[in-house]
């Protein structure tokens, strides 16, 4: 722990001004937003979305129970359980990939280990007698 004198010796974070208000806190805000627009001429141009009219709790519940009785009539649990299968196939494709990639050997390895399989599938299959140490093989 610091001793006092050593609190009071360390320096403090600056502090905004107590006179600012919010409105004063957000023009610099929307200067650096015009400046990002200044200096990309290309990008689109930026639209406020219009509002929605604000809806009553009765109109949502309809809305509500408009979309259920939508999605009963379609029968989604068909749709959903399609979709979890496709989720599933592709979370499985990318998980088979993913550990394709990790154990995929790559340049010397790769050389050693199909030089080691060469050698082993020959001395396997093609030598009836043990092997002698007088083997050769160019690979």
């Amino acid at each position: 722990m610091l001793r006092n004198e050593q609190r009071t010796a360390m320096p403090k974070k600056p502090q905004p001004p107590d006179d600012l208000t919010k409105n004063q806190t957000k023009e610099p805000s929307k200067l650096k937003h015009q400046q990002q627009e200044k200096m990309d001429p290309q990008a689109p141009p930026r639209r406020k979305q219009p509002r929605e009219d604000p809806i009553t709790v009765q109109q949502h519940e309809n809305q509500n129970l408009s979309t259920a009785l939508t999605l009963a009539t379609l029968g989604t649990r068909e749709k959903v359980q399609e979709v979890e299968q496709e989720r599933k196939t592709r979370k499985a494709r990318r998980r088979k990939k993913e550990n394709d990639q990790k154990y995929h050997l790559k340049g010397e390895d790769c050389l050693e280990w199909k030089k080691t399989l060469v050698l082993l599938g020959f001395l396997f299959t093609y030598n009836s007698k043990p092997f002698d140490g007088r083997l050769s093989c160019k690979l």
